[in-house]
């Protein structure tokens, strides 16, 4: 996927079991039409500068060890119900002006040995009832 300036998975029902995510080189990352969207299983997401999964219902990222967001400029992950990063041993979202999760129910960091959301100007995770970052250095 790398070098795609628009990178448009917003139909996608399930997407899952790559080793490795490289989304360097895009601009734009839409997920936001997939109703399960499965990221456990990758190693390095990185790189673009709007990411949209805010449709998605079931968005599970618990597999990755390396989780890196921090080029982002727009974070959005508000649509989802179930939004699980427990198993990241690096979680960087540092360079986001905007990072809402404020729709998850079930929210769940606690693996992490690395959590960093130290640039983001609006950090929104409000709507969640369940809330857990214990694991986070």
């Amino acid at each position: 996927m790398k070098g795609d300036d628009y990178l448009d998975m917003s139909g996608a029902d399930n997407l899952s079991g790559a080793d490795y995510f490289d989304m360097i080189g895009a601009d734009f990352l839409d997920m936001s039409g997939a109703d399960y969207l499965d990221m456990s299983g990758a190693d390095n997401l990185s790189g673009a500068d709007y990411f949209d999964m805010s449709g998605a219902d079931f968005l599970d990222m618990s597999g990755a060890d390396f989780l890196d967001m921090s080029g982002a400029d727009y974070l959005d992950m508000s649509g989802a119900d179930f939004l699980d990063m427990s198993g990241a041993d690096f979680l960087d979202m540092s360079g986001a002006d905007y990072l809402d999760m404020s729709g998850a129910d079930f929210l769940d960091m606690s693996g992490a040995d690395y959590l960093d959301m130290s640039g983001a100007d609006y950090l929104d995770m409000n709507g969640a009832e369940y809330l857990d970052m214990s694991g986070a250095v």
